[in-house]
C-alpha cells in the first residue's frame, strides 16, 4: 500500500494499481526519440505486473505500530518484502519468461539501488543475519536469471546484443515504475529521473515540471502520444492514529474509491 499524506487525510493507493499505471506508461513508450521496447508485450507485461506479489497485503493492510498510521510500503519488514517479491516473480513466470526475467531483475535491483541506476534510493541498514538472508535471496534470483537467459537463448544464453537490450529494458522498467511512484507518492513537483534509454546504448535524463493543476511536462518526451491523460485509483481516509488493523480496514472499507487524474505532455 502506498500512503500519500495530505493535510487532512491519507490517500491510499494499492501497489497493484501503481503497477497498472506503470503498465500504461510502458504501453505508450516509443517515438522518434525513444526506441520502442522489444519484445514489447513482454516488457508491457513486466511493467504492469511487477508488484503483483503485494496483492495480499493490499487486501489486508496493517498499521505501523510505531505511528498507529497506515504502513507505508517502504517501511514493511524485509522478510515480508522478500516473500512478496518471490511470489510475484513466480506469478509472472507462469505467463511469460522474458517478463519474469525482468521482474526478477527488478526485485533483486531493489536491494542494490536498482543496480546503481538510482543513487538516491535509500538502502536500509540490515543486521548481519538479515544481510545474509538478503544476500541469499539475490544469489538465488540471479541464478534463476541466468537460467532464464539460457532458456530464452535456446540453450546458448544471451549474446552481447541481447544482453544490452535486456539491460535497456530493465532501465525502462525502472523508469515507468519511478514515474508511476512520482504521481502516487506525493503531488507533482519539479524533478529529474534517469537513466531513460533512448535505445539499447544511449540514455537520457527526464526533466519533470508541473505546468498547471494536475499537469506535468517531461523533456525529452518518451511517449508515442503527444499528451497522456492518466489516472490512479485511491481511497481517502481521515489522517489520524488508528487503534488497530481492524479499525484501519473498516475505514478503508467505508472509503469511496476516487480517481487522481493528471495529464503528461511534452510542453
Amino acid at each position: 500500500m502506498i500512503v500519500q499524506s495530505r493535510e487532512d487525510c491519507f490517500l491510499l493507493i494499492r501497489q497493484t494499481d501503481h503497477a497498472a499505471l506503470s503498465g500504461e506508461f510502458a504501453t505508450e513508450w516509443g517515438n522518434e526519440t525513444f526506441a520502442r521496447p522489444e519484445p514489447f508485450e513482454s516488457f508491457r507485461l513486466a511493467a504492469a505486473e511487477h508488484d503483483n506479489g503485494w496483492r495480499e497485503w493490499d487486501e489486508s493492510p496493517r498499521i505501523d505500530p510505531a505511528t498507529r498510521e497506515p504502513w507505508q510500503f517502504t517501511a514493511v519488514a524485509i522478510a515480508e518484502h522478500l516473500s512478496f517479491y518471490q511470489q510475484g516473480i513466480k506469478n509472472v513466470l507462469k505467463l511469460d519468461w522474458y517478463a519474469g526475467l525482468l521482474v526478477s531483475m527488478h526485485c533483486t535491483g531493489i536491494y542494490s539501488q536498482r543496480y546503481g541506476t538510482d543513487p538516491g534510493l535509500k538502502l536500509e541498514r540490515y543486521s548481519p543475519e538479515m544481510e545474509a538472508i538478503v544476500k541469499g535471496f539475490r544469489e538465488r534470483m540471479e541464478d534463476q536469471q541466468q537460467h532464464l537467459r539460457g532458456q530464452l537463448g535456446a540453450g546458448k544464453g544471451f549474446g552481447e546484443a541481447e544482453e544490452r537490450a535486456l539491460w535497456a529494458n530493465y532501465k525502462r522498467l525502472q523508469m515507468v515504475d519511478r514515474l508511476s511512484l512520482y504521481f502516487c507518492m506525493a503531488p507533482p513537483a519539479a524533478g529529474t529521473l534517469a537513466p531513460a534509454p533512448l535505445d539499447d546504448q544511449q540514455d537520457a535524463q527526464w526533466q519533470l515540471r508541473p505546468s498547471g493543476e494536475n499537469k506535468v511536462t517531461i523533456a525529452p518526451y518518451p511517449f508515442r502520444r503527444e499528451a497522456l491523460e492518466m489516472g490512479i485509483k485511491a481511497r481517502r481516509i481521515p489522517r489520524r492514529s488508528y487503534r488497530d488493523d481492524a479499525e484501519l480496514r473498516e475505514a478503508l472499507g467505508q472509503a469511496k474509491e476516487e480517481l487522481l487524474e493528471f495529464t503528461i505532455s511534452a510542453k
